[in-house]
Order: structure tokens, then sequence, then C-alpha cells
């Protein structure tokens, strides 16, 4: 391609082949020197799978020139690609609608409570929220997997919240908002690690940000890291919610895991709603965090209310 076709870029992602440029006479150059060379090494394309796809109307237009569907937004390898500044989740959100078969299993499951719990974050999370670093999406959809989850459970009694069920049942990524808050960061590290420019494209995005929603994993890691009370200084740096400043590169895993713990369960109390009995601040959070801070305990249990299923050690 860099002899026949210089001003085309071409990707290689597995057995798929992507070819970029900033217009659409190079891009048909690129394809045609592309598909003459393969025929030269007695090789063909599949002629089921090419699209094309333009970020504006014009390219659009003209790219579908070639005769190839013209998409907006197409999954790859698992992940939800988006092609284009509208926000397109339809084929993100496709993975987690369509696990009825799943949640039916795992209901008529005869294995132990504890092992069918612990099967969220390892068989569920992982195809509902594949892709989700670089997919915005709202937390709607979260909360319609937390309503599934705990059905299938059979934990979904009158008047509960599946947030509080799922975050403090020992494991926090049994909860669907805290497997993705951690799956996003922990994205981000591996990947800037691995591409050195990459962090290059964070701080200039980062200084472009104003506040306006893009698709993409830099606008995905920074709702994330707001809905906890962290923000993003100067990337890599971020401030957390006790304003503390860290480095997401050189932070250890064990660290950062505990940060993001006890953010999220700042989180969960700030944002649950619970009945006053007498006393209605709840000033914390369950697990492991009682020591460090005062919780109220009367409103504690009022949030979990006397239908909402616990582990002993909370009680």
């Amino acid at each position: 391609m860099k002899i026949f076709a210089p001003h085309a870029r071409a990707y290689s992602f597995v057995d798929n082949m992507t070819l970029t440029a900033r217009n659409v006479a190079l891009v048909a150059q690129g394809h045609f020197a592309m598909v003459t060379f393969s025929a030269l090494c007695g090789l063909s394309m599949d002629e089921e799978k090419p699209y094309v796809w333009g970020l504006t109307a014009p390219l659009r237009k003209g790219i579908s020139q070639l005769g190839f569907p013209c998409l907006q937004d197409a999954s790859e390898l698992g992940a939800s690609m988006t092609f284009g500044a509208k926000i397109r989740n339809r084929i993100m959100k496709a993975k987690g609608t369509g696990m009825e078969d799943k949640w039916n299993k795992l209901r008529r499951s005869m294995a132990p409570f504890l092992q069918k719990l612990n099967m969220l974050p390892k068989v569920f999370w992982p195809r509902a929220l594949r892709g989700s670093s670089a997919c915005v999406f709202s937390d709607q959809y979260l909360l319609s997997l937390r309503r599934a989850a705990t059905k299938a459970l059979n934990i979904s009694g009158a008047g509960s919240n599946p947030t509080l069920r799922l975050s403090l049942s020992g494991e926090m990524k049994n909860d669907p908002g805290f497997y993705q808050l951690s799956h996003c960061v922990a994205t981000l590290r591996r990947l800037m690690r691995k591409s050195t420019d990459l962090l290059q494209m964070w701080k200039a995005w980062q200084e472009q940000y104003h506040g306006k929603t893009w698709p993409g994993p830099f606008t995905k890691i920074t709702l994330c890291l707001n809905q906890i009370g962290w923000r993003v200084t100067t990337p890599p740096f971020v401030m957390d919610h006790e304003q503390h400043a860290w480095n997401l590169l050189t932070l250890d895993d064990k660290t950062l895991h505990g940060l993001l713990e006890d953010a999220w369960c700042q989180h969960v109390a700030w944002h649950t709603k619970h009945k006053d009995y007498g006393r209605s601040t709840w000033h914390g959070s369950l697990p492991d965090h009682l020591s460090g801070q005062q919780v109220d305990a009367t409103g504690a249990l009022a949030s979990l209310s006397p239908s909402v299923w616990s582990f002993c050690q909370y009680q």
C-alpha cells in the first residue's frame, strides 16, 4: 500500500483490513490497489463483509458510489464502532438486551447462590459491556442490567435497591456500574502503555474539551470518572474525590482498585434514596469503610429496606 497508494493508510486487525484517507478518491485508489495486489497473490475478498464510512454527509454520499453499504456504526471484533460526531450505541445495547437465554439458565441453575453471583463479572458483564470503554450510553442501560441480574438471582424484592444489593455483595464488580468503571480505567491504562501516542491524543482532546459529549474513549473515561467525583486535570493525572492527584500511568493496580472502590461506595451512598426512620442521614457505605467513616446505621438499614437481602456480616 505504501508503494501503490501512499496516501491511503492501511490498518490490519486479525483477519480484517481497514483503509482510510482524507477524500473519496484516495480511498478508491487504495481499494483497487489492494484488490489488484490480492488477485496477483491468488487471494480474494469476502464480498459480503466490506462496507464504507465517512465522517461527514458529503463524504458518505461520495464514498457510497463504490457500491458498498455505507454505515454510520458497525461491530468490529466485538466492539461498537461509531463513524461521525453523533453518539450511537444500538450495537452495544443489543448485547445486553439479547441475553435472555443466559438469564434463564442462571435462574434455573441449581448451583449455590454465591457461585451464581460470581458469574456476573465473569460471564454476563464481559458480554453486555464489551467495548464499553469507547461507547457512551446512559445509566438506564446499566439499570436494566442490574434489574435483570437481581431478577435472575431471585433477590429482587419489592422496595429493594439493585445497586445496593450488587455493590454490597462482597465483590463490587458484581454491579455493572463498578465493573464498567474499573474496565474503562484498566483499558485506558493498558492501551496508553502499549501505544505511546495515545497519551498525546488524550492531552490534545482534553485541551479542547468544553463539556460536549462526543463518542470515543476520552469522553467515556471523563464521564466515568466524573460520576464518582473524580476529574481529569492534565492527562494522565486525575484528581480523586478527596482532592488527591494520581498518575493513571504509574499508579499500581492495588492502590487504584482501593481508590475506585472507596469512590464507588461514596457514589452509591450519595445517590441512594431511602425512607426517614427518625435519622435519615447516610454518611458512608457499609463494606470495609465502617472503620474510617461515620455511618448512620439506622439510615443504612432503612436504605436496604426490610425486604432486601444482605450478607450476615453487614447486618
